[in-house]
Order: structure tokens, then C-alpha cells, then sequence
């Protein structure tokens, strides 16, 4: 009887020790699952800032691809080429947003949509910086042609 008393208080130590070691798998996984969704939301979240940042400004871009338009017939070359090749720049701008907004669309899987946000968030940030050099150059390029800067 003393032997299976031990035999028995053995099995519930060994128990409560697979029990500890697979409490602990279950709070790893569900930590890991946390901080996975975490560090998913947080770079959606960057992603989502970077559009944010500069979608207000294709109507910016709309805009002066307006104006630079209008002034077309009045200009004579070298300006002609000029104000070509900045409408050009900004509806390349343009639709490069317009065409990754359209894209867009993340996993629902944790590993892939890591992925798949960082490959996003480098092209959104190539949108961007696309986006500010056309606006930065078809606003250069207005002030170019004012009598003043002539």
C-alpha cells in the first residue's frame, strides 16, 4: 500500500508539472499571439499614417497640374518642354497613389501581413516622396515663369 501511495503521489507530481510546463506554452502562445497582432496593428497603423501624410495632397497635385496646363499655350520653348515634363511628374505622382490605394489590400494571415505592411510601407513611403518632389518642382517651376524671377 506505502508503494502505490508513492507510485501515485509520483504521478501527481509529474501531472502537476506537465500541467505548470503546458500553463506556461499556452501564456507563451497567447503572449506571442498579442504581440504579434500588436506589432502588425502598430505597422498598419504607420502605413496608414504615411497615406494619411500626403493624400490630402493630390488635390494639391490636381491643382497645379491645372495651372500648369492653362499656361500652356503661352509658353514657348525651352517652358514648353518644361511644363510638359512637370505635368508629366505629377500625374505620375497621381496615379501612383491612386494605383497603390487600389492595391492595397493586407492578409488576414499574422505572418504574411507582416510582409506584406513592410513591402506597403516602402512603397507608400516611394508614393510620398514622389508626390512632394512633383509639387516641390511644378511650384519651382511656376515661380520660374513670374516676370519678377525673369
Amino acid at each position: 500500500m506505502l508503494k502505490l501511495l508513492k507510485t501515485n503521489h509520483k504521478l501527481t507530481k509529474i501531472m502537476k508539472i506537465q500541467y505548470l510546463v503546458l500553463s506556461l506554452l499556452v501564456s507563451m502562445a497567447i503572449f506571442s499571439c498579442k504581440s504579434e497582432n500588436d506589432d502588425r496593428e502598430e505597422l498598419f497603423k504607420e502605413v496608414m499614417a504615411i497615406h494619411d501624410e500626403v493624400m490630402p495632397k493630390t488635390a494639391h497635385i490636381n491643382k497645379l497640374s491645372r495651372q500648369i496646363k492653362a499656361i500652356i499655350p503661352e509658353l514657348q520653348e525651352p517652358y514648353l518642354s518644361q511644363a510638359q515634363t512637370q505635368i508629366l511628374a505629377l500625374d505620375k505622382a497621381d496615379d501612383a497613389m491612386m494605383d497603390w490605394m487600389e492595391a492595397f489590400n493586407p492578409p488576414n494571415t499574422p505572418s504574411k501581413a507582416m510582409v506584406y505592411l513592410e513591402s506597403e510601407k516602402a512603397k507608400i513611403s516611394e508614393v510620398r516622396e514622389l508626390m512632394i518632389k512633383s509639387l516641390s518642382d511644378g511650384q519651382y517651376f511656376i515661380k520660374s515663369l513670374s516676370p519678377e524671377n525673369n
